[in-house]
């Protein structure tokens, strides 16, 4: 799955709210790049 994200993760500051896992936007993007590293 991650593997996957790491391409949402380009797109993370572009949509900021709008997740595909549908994660909050505080938690997405500190929770992706955390699961990512």
């Amino acid at each position: 799955m991650f593997k996957n994200q790491v391409f949402d993760v380009a797109t993370l500051p572009m949509k900021g709210k709008r997740k595909p896992n549908g994660h909050e936007e505080r938690r997405g993007k500190q929770a992706f790049k955390r699961h990512i590293s």
